[in-house]
């Protein structure tokens, strides 16, 4: 099933370079807003962001936001 990547569940860490770093390693793939694959988002605010797939295929996003 496809999903639509404009809903999706949001999460946020001070450590997405560790965990990009880890991704990398064990091979999984994420992608940046447009869909380049293993490529961070920059948003207009400065918060780094990434997309990943769950195992049902829904959308997540990983950034560095501070809340």
């Amino acid at each position: 099933m496809k999903h639509s990547k404009s809903v999706h569940l949001c999460l946020a860490t001070q450590k997405l370079d560790e965990l990009i770093a880890s991704l990398e390693e064990k091979n999984v793939p994420y992608w940046d807003w447009p869909g380049k694959e293993n490529t961070v988002t920059l948003r207009a605010d400065g918060v780094r962001q990434i997309y990943l797939k769950d195992p049902e295929n829904n959308w997540v996003e990983i950034n560095n936001a501070i809340h």
